[in-house]
């Protein structure tokens, strides 16, 4: 039988438990906080080593056991170097994504989640809601992304379990979206020259057009067209995205260094980090640019195309948030048609 307990030397609840004539103690990794009242997670962890014990003491034949998720996450690493090494993915990326996983293992913990089998709808909710709290708007969508894909990637590989990340609707009901005050809009403006070259250019896309970052990561030059004016976005969430240059933005960009494979950034960069980190390190004072993203450059924008009398059907078709409907009835609406109404919404911003 496993028994738990709690020692003075340690933070978390441990195991002990006899196997093969030796007795084992295991830390559970579940801090408890001074608390008596064992949780469920703790407990979860101590059944699931009694019925593996039982199992092969009676030596029926045990199937897929659910690991810790420490050690999902050492699998993990190891997987993602290895794709770092045969070229599929970027060192740069390959670090990322570990350093994120790393960074979300106590919370998960803290949600009861220890072990893969843990995830269930409940312990699901209980992060998201400790993300709610504690985290920037903008970022939690993309964490639970990322435990989504670590997760399917265990159920790919044969374990019976469910991958509760998957449909929780965090863009309608978890992240708060805003767009920027003027005061916020005239230091970042004021202050554009002295970003890094790169997030400079995140910045006028995400001002001047409203596009993501994963439309700015993956823009090529091919897809600009300067005769006409116009920017043809790749696909993202399945929909096309077509946006009128201002421009600030047309003079911007011909002067912008393209890659040598058309790109004007690094496709496998983890922007957003490196966008959040430069605004949090070199503008935020106070209340100002307070849970700030890349994310709020598009609201900026849309915020500025709804104030500028543009049909709301309109700015929902440039912006690329159109429903299926009126993606159908509005599907002849073209950026350079409504380019004079846009150029004239964006004409209070003064870069530099």
């Amino acid at each position: 039988m496993a028994t738990i307990y709690t020692k003075p030397s340690s933070p978390f609840w441990q195991i002990t438990w006899q196997e093969n004539g030796k007795q084992h103690r295991q830390s559970s990794k579940v801090r408890h906080g001074g608390l008596k009242t064992v949780p469920q997670s703790v407990k979860r962890i101590a059944s699931g080593i009694e019925e593996r014990v039982a199992l092969e003491q009676f030596g029926v034949e045990v199937g897929w056991k659910s690991i810790s998720v420490e050690d999902a996450m050492k699998e993990e690493f190891k997987h993602l170097n290895l794709q770092a090494k045969l070229g599929k993915i970027s060192e740069d990326r390959a670090m990322a994504l570990q350093g994120e996983l790393d960074r979300l293992r106590p919370w998960l913990a803290q949600a009861g989640i220890t072990v893969l089998k843990d995830l269930t709808e409940d312990t699901a909710e209980a992060f998201l809601e400790i993300g709610i709290e504690q985290w920037a708007s903008g970022t939690l969508k993309t964490r639970v992304g990322i435990l989504a894909k670590f997760w399917q990637r265990h159920i790919d590989n044969g374990a019976p379990i469910r991958n509760h990340w998957k449909g929780q609707g965090i863009e309608a009901n978890y992240t708060k979206k805003r767009s920027l005050t003027e005061e916020e809009l005239t230091i970042l403006l004021a202050d554009l020259p002295k970003m890094p070259r790169e997030l400079q250019f995140l910045t006028m896309m995400g001002m001047f057009t409203g596009a993501r970052i994963m439309m700015c990561r993956r823009l090529t030059e091919e897809m600009v067209n300067f005769d006409k004016m116009v920017i043809n976005f790749p696909k993202v969430k399945k929909k096309e995205h077509t946006s009128h240059i201002h421009h600030q933005l047309y003079q911007f960009l011909m002067d912008f260094p393209v890659r040598e494979d058309g790109h004007y950034i690094d496709p496998d960069r983890n922007w957003s980090a490196r966008f959040g980190y430069w605004v949090e390190t070199q503008l935020r004072q106070g209340e100002l640019f307070k849970d700030f993203t890349h994310h709020c450059l598009r609201v900026t924008f849309n915020t500025f195309m709804l104030e500028s009398g543009l049909p709301e059907q309109v700015t929902m078709e440039i912006i690329g948030h159109s429903s299926p409907e009126a993606h159908k009835r509005y599907k002849d609406i073209k950026a350079q048609k409504y380019s004079g109404q846009i150029e004239s919404a964006l004409s209070g911003l003064k870069v530099g």
